[in-house]
């Protein structure tokens, strides 16, 4: 079965949405969207973070870093494994994703990956494995159950960072590690709310999940599935529903001749955690695959708009993949083409 077709692009998502979009420090405006609620300790958070600084999560793991660092436009894989061809990033999260086939071998004393003069400063996501420490160069990598932290920098700034890596159950914006939605990406959001009823909302999570390819088989399961995290709140929140609430119904845009059927959801999927008054909904945002794109409240799908996708960038964009019309990927992504 083969993945996408002549139209598919495999990217790594951090969208030319973003003002900027490269291995540079967000801008205000993105840094307050991507920045937790709170630095303090908490169940989620059991270490305090340094003044300025935000967290970061993916799968089982949290980690702390600097609130001026960007998001690599490279994937975690390629910046590790792939530093021969590229700049050293700069103060960058970066997130698993797309690599290209070329491979950077070692020298007499090792990876020189691994040095901040070779690739840079930065914190990379993993696989997880045998719980332990890797020091290697100007990097640590930890690695816990559900995934890994490659953290590579100045020692005082790496050891800072190192001390706030953590397992988690839920995120810093309250995202669970998994959802249903994984393993069911055609589900539809119960119960069924109009988007356009939802008023005096509070807040909005947007969680991203893996979608595996292929599905495994019923009662196998998966790791966990969080990818990233952002969360709006108070009038930011009910702006980005509306948007949603006055994009045109429909869905899509979708091309589903372009890739398998069983790909056609693609490979990530974001859940819309909706605060509106003491009650909280669901909004599934596809769109990653060839079809069935589009803003899904349970009652109908909304097509996707640059205005409505806009709010939820940032982390989560980064890695995965993108398939369907050129229209779409010019839309979400303009600079992937």
């Amino acid at each position: 079965m083969r993945r996408p077709g002549y139209l598919a692009v495999l990217v790594s998502l951090v969208l030319g949405l973003l003002a900027g979009c490269g291995d540079a420090p967000p801008g205000p405006g993105e840094l307050a969207v991507a920045a937790g609620p709170s630095t303090s300790p908490s169940p989620a958070n059991p270490v305090p973070l340094p003044s300025g600084w935000r967290w970061e999560a993916y799968a089982g793991v949290q980690v702390g870093v600097p609130g001026d660092w960007g998001y690599a436009r490279s994937s975690a894989d390629q910046i590790i494994t792939q530093w021969c061809i590229g700049r050293p990033v700069r103060n960058v999260v970066a997130r698993p994703g797309a690599t290209t086939l070329v491979g950077c071998g070692l020298d007499q004393v090792g990876d020189p990956g691994t040095l901040i003069a070779v690739a840079g400063v930065f914190v990379a996501f993993g696989p997880g494995g045998a719980a332990g420490t890797v020091e290697e160069g100007d990097r640590t990598t930890v690695i816990l159950p559900a995934a890994s932290v490659a953290v590579q920098a100045a020692p005082e700034l790496r050891r800072q960072i190192v001390a706030t890596i953590h397992p988690i159950e839920r995120d810093h914006n309250g995202c669970p590690v998994d959802h249903p939605i994984s393993l069911d990406p055609g589900r539809t959001p119960e119960p069924a709310i109009k988007v356009s009823s939802l008023t005096a909302v509070t807040a909005v999570t947007a969680c991203k999940y893996a979608i595996p390819w292929p599905q495994p088989a019923p009662g196998a399961g998966i790791g966990p599935g969080l990818r990233a995290s952002v969360r709006l709140t108070a009038a930011d929140a009910q702006a980005a529903i509306d948007r949603i609430a006055d994009a045109p119904r429909g869905g899509g845009p979708d091309e589903p001749s372009t890739c398998a059927v069983d790909y056609s959801y693609g490979e990530d999927i974001i859940v819309l955690s909706v605060t509106s008054g003491r009650t909280t909904s669901e909004i599934y945002l596809r769109y990653s695959g060839c079809d069935h794109n589009g803003f899904d409240d349970g009652v109908a799908v909304r097509s996707l708009t640059a205005e409505a996708v806009r709010p939820f960038v940032g982390p989560n964009m980064g890695g995965g993949g993108i398939s369907g019309p050129r229209e779409k990927v010019e839309m979400i992504c303009p600079e992937c083409l």
